[in-house]
């Protein structure tokens, strides 16, 4: 597995256009972050051709639930994307 293991910023946008940021940190396969509204944890894996598998603990902690996902106070989340 390749170490990833910094503090890295996401900026994301969804489907309405509403962007977003945050942060997230890498280290041995685990991964924590938040934004200004949720926080999130979980694992990863390292794929060939600078790729990723993650899987995630989204929990709501400030403001109002209105996202893509609805009106959850936690949810879990699974993506792959390139790094």
């Amino acid at each position: 597995m390749v170490e990833l293991g910094v503090l890295w910023t996401a900026h994301f946008a969804t489907t309405t256009g509403v962007p977003g940021t945050g942060i997230i940190v890498f280290s041995e396969g685990n991964l924590y972050g938040g934004d200004e509204r949720h926080y999130y944890f979980g694992k990863y894996k390292t794929l060939p051709n600078q790729s990723l598998e993650a899987d995630l603990k989204i929990v709501h902690h400030y403001g109002p639930r209105d996202t893509v996902f609805g009106d959850e106070k936690q949810y879990s989340l699974k993506f792959r994307g390139k790094y």
